[in-house]
């Protein structure tokens, strides 16, 4: 059962795994090159009092966790691929890193989501107001 032999494991598996991480960084890297370049055009436009400075390094952030999992999830697949056009027999060992990690990005995944959204959360939280009130004014001033 599975892929057997060097020549369709080297088509069916290695070559669409080093395909797949090679087109994600670039993929990866034009999307953060464009949310630079935009935030560079936004600051210059709309000055100092827009958030898309930090706007964009959290979602730069959030990218790269998704850039990061997918290459822990990965990683021992294109290994292995690699040591398999290079060498006759790969140890079991190697396949069952395969197997742990390819299943561990799942978990990874619902991690960085959980992140995400507690990140989310706590910004959109409502900020407590105090309010002063002195003797010798009769307005009231709200402190942030």
């Amino acid at each position: 059962c599975g892929v057997t032999g060097r020549m369709p494991t080297l088509f069916v598996l290695t070559v669409p795994v080093l395909i797949v991480i090679i087109l994600n960084s670039v993929i990866y890297s034009l999307t953060w090159s464009k949310i630079r370049t935009e935030t560079k055009r936004l600051e210059g436009t709309i000055g100092e009092k827009a958030n898309s400075d930090r706007k964009s390094t959290q979602a730069a952030k959030n990218m790269s966790l998704f850039v990061l999992v997918f290459f822990i999830q990965w990683w021992a697949a294109a290994v292995n691929g690699i040591w398999g056009m290079i060498a006759e027999n790969v140890p079991l060992e190697m396949f069952l890193l395969v197997t742990s990690f390819s299943n561990i990005g799942g978990i990874l995944n619902g991690i960085v989501f959980l992140i995400m959204r507690r990140n989310k959360t706590r910004k959109s939280a409502p900020k407590p107001t105090v309010v002063c009130v002195s003797k010798s004014n009769t307005e009231a001033t709200e402190v942030k």
